[in-house]
């Protein structure tokens, strides 16, 4: 029996669009109740200086979700042009091309990033009664 693949290029596009946008949903959703859960858990059993950490990062860890979001939404445009195109060679290389991208740019904002906790924390005005929670958190 031969596996049929689904092609975005025809059919219904309210039924492709709502397929394609279900991961983006859930990805967006399970990041919120992290959220939300993690504040939940803090805020009850560590204590109020520790939830204002974790409040306190939150722009600097939406950063760098968002930063690498942008990375794959551009790789997305790119893989989904070779992909329609039906240019096997580019789209292969254009996949490998972002997953080590996507490595090498994960350990060198960590590596940089982890020194660079405090001064982040500072330029964004955390408390500095927070700043060693919050610093433990991001790390």
């Amino acid at each position: 029996m031969k596996r049929q693949s689904m092609d975005m290029t025809e059919g219904n596009i309210w039924k492709l669009l709502s397929l394609f946008a279900m991961p983006l949903l859930f990805g967006n959703l399970f990041q919120q109740l992290y959220n939300t859960v993690d504040s939940i858990i803090v805020g009850n059993f560590v204590g109020k200086n520790a939830l204002a950490a974790v409040g306190s990062t939150t722009a600097i860890c939406n950063t760098m979700v968002n930063f690498f979001n942008g990375i794959s939404i551009g790789a997305g445009v790119l893989i989904s042009n070779y992909y329609g195109a039906r240019d096997q060679d580019n789209l292969r290389r254009t996949i490998h091309t972002i997953a080590s991208l996507t490595v090498i740019l994960g350990v060198g904002v960590t590596l940089f990033s982890v020194p660079w906790v405090p001064f982040m924390l500072k330029m964004i005005s955390t408390p500095d009664d927070v700043i060693g929670h919050a610093s433990i958190y991001l790390r």
